[in-house]
């Protein structure tokens, strides 16, 4: 039996097809997006835990860079404490990554309240 099916009921249909294409499509560049955004955490992290090692290990340092031993330990404190607000974004950012790709609802203004990037950024 065939029956029609006017055109509003068509374009309905139509309307919503598009739309799951466009979620799907979206969903996929917002996790390459978070993946791009972990990754940079993730070098930064890695970086300023390096430059904190070679503060602690290598006297020549100073000798290098014409600081003295305080300035040096001054340094690395500064590496240090730049190291954890990395590792602060990332538990932040771990956490809201895994609320999205779980489909749970976000109160973005609670989370952004404590969080401030540019104070973070600004530091560097």
């Amino acid at each position: 039996m065939v029956t029609n099916v006017d055109l509003k009921t068509k374009r309905k249909a139509f309307d919503v097809v598009m739309a799951i294409r466009r979620l799907e499509e979206e969903r996929k560049i917002v996790i390459a997006e978070m993946a791009k955004h972990w990754k940079s955490l993730s070098t930064r992290a890695d970086t300023l835990k390096e430059m904190s090692c070679r503060f602690s290990s290598e006297p020549l340092q100073s000798e290098l860079w014409g600081l003295n031993e305080e300035g040096i330990k001054g340094l690395r404190s500064l590496t240090l404490k730049k190291k954890q607000a990395v590792t602060t974004m990332m538990k932040h950012a771990r956490d809201c990554y895994a609320q999205v790709l779980r489909g749970t609802s976000m109160d973005f203004q609670r989370d952004w309240d404590g969080y401030d990037s540019d104070s973070e950024m600004s530091d560097e």
